[in-house]
């Protein structure tokens, strides 16, 4: 899908991050591998630490936290809200979603659209689209987007292949209309016939959670981890990172006549 905005402005985005802070060496003991193995595995990765979500907090209570704050400080009035869009893999509940519950939390008006979606890596992207899109229909009115999630709760702490990379936050992205901004411009592709490399077996209605399926198993390599728990097949995702994304990047250039000059910055979202 190729898409271009006219006349939209991310006007705030605020990060918020977990109190606590997991640090790499602390954790190294948490594998059946040699610790000279692992501790080369923190060199190749280029980071020491990540946060982490305390058991009992969700996505919703940092987005709260974050709302209420750009509401205490005057980033955005209540009333210019037009809608909740949360993007996220990590509900609070399967209902009320989280965009209802930042809603009654932060005192929005009943006339406030809310909505959850739930994607994880191109989340703010799904998001920022959604959000353009309804800006169209909300003229006089901005677009709260919250991405975020938890996942420290769903991924094994003896999972030396997964657990490193994991880390929790939330972030709050004010989208509004501005005839004077350039434009924003996209080009989004799906492909879940690779759905099996990144996946949560059990918890949904396909495999409902069960005594079974949070039994942690030695997954032959040394790692340990339950059907409840996220897996990763990173050669996987690693092989079509490379193949895949360049591509994209040049037929980016090509549709919106731009070349490698025209851009400041690159941030690609692969770990």
């Amino acid at each position: 899908m190729e898409m271009s905005f006219s006349g939209k402005r991310i006007s705030s985005i605020l990060g918020v991050l977990p109190e606590t802070v997991g640090l790499f060496d602390d954790e190294v003991d948490n594998y059946s591998f040699p610790s000279t193995q692992t501790m080369r595995l923190k060199k190749v990765m280029g980071f020491k630490q990540h946060r982490l979500a305390k058991e009992t907090s969700t996505v919703s209570d940092f987005a709260v936290y974050g709302l209420n704050y750009m509401l205490q400080n005057n980033w955005i009035l209540r009333d210019d809200i037009g809608a909740v869009v949360v993007v996220s893999l990590c509900p609070d509940f399967f209902v009320p979603h989280i965009s209802n519950i930042i809603q009654a939390k932060c005192g929005l008006d009943e006339s406030v659209l809310c909505m959850d979606i739930a994607q994880g890596c191109c989340g703010f992207l799904v998001g920022l689209m959604q959000s353009c899109l309804l800006l169209d229909y909300l003229p006089k009115r901005k677009i709260v987007l919250v991405n975020g999630d938890v996942l420290s709760h769903k991924v094994s702490k003896r999972d030396r292949n997964d657990f490193p990379l994991i880390g929790d936050a939330s972030s709050i992205t004010v989208i509004e209309n501005d005839s004077q901004s350039s434009d924003i411009q996209l080009i989004l592709k799906m492909d879940g016939g690779r759905g099996d490399a990144l996946k949560i077996p059990a918890g949904g209605f396909r495999m409902p959670s069960s005594c079974e399926t949070a039994k942690m198993r030695d997954l032959g390599d040394g790692n340990f981890r339950a059907l409840d728990h996220m897996q990763m097949d990173g050669s996987e995702i690693f092989t079509f990172v490379q193949q895949e994304v360049p591509i994209l990047v040049a037929e980016a250039f090509q549709k919106f006549h731009k070349n490698i000059s025209d851009i400041d910055y690159y941030f690609f979202h692969q770990p």
